[in-house]
């Protein structure tokens, strides 16, 4: 086994170990909010939890900046406040699911775009 292969599956176990740990995450979000009668909600906050926690891992490297982490408090504020104010369906089924992909899709990318602005600005500051 070469030294690009030892990397390659220490990368895989990591990304295996990220989707277990953020299914872990997720599922009591969505299995407390349809016992207490907001399925749609749990599921629209798992969703955009999913692709906030996406887009953060994607500029990892960038974790010890006070400009990332302000981005961050500020997107989850974004994103509680969605939640909390847009009326969704209290029905839980398994398409609202597949439905809602393209608003993960579309939410992954305003905020992985407001990461990568900010840095690009923050660079031409130092």
């Amino acid at each position: 086994m070469n030294f690009t292969e030892t990397d390659r599956l220490k990368k895989d176990a990591a990304s295996r170990k990220f989707g277990a740990i953020t299914g872990l995450c997720f599922a009591p979000i969505v299995f407390l909010s349809a016992i207490s009668g907001h399925a749609g909600r749990g599921l629209a906050a798992a969703v955009f939890s999913g692709a906030l926690l996406l887009a953060v891992r994607g500029r990892w490297e960038l974790r010890n900046r006070v400009w990332f982490r302000v981005v961050v408090v500020s997107m989850v504020v974004l994103h509680l406040s969605l939640v909390i104010f847009i009326p969704w369906p209290n029905e839980f089924y398994a398409g609202m699911a597949i439905a809602l992909l393209p608003v993960m899709a579309l939410d992954y990318a305003v905020v992985y775009g407001c990461i990568r602005l900010l840095e690009k600005v923050m660079s031409v500051e130092e």
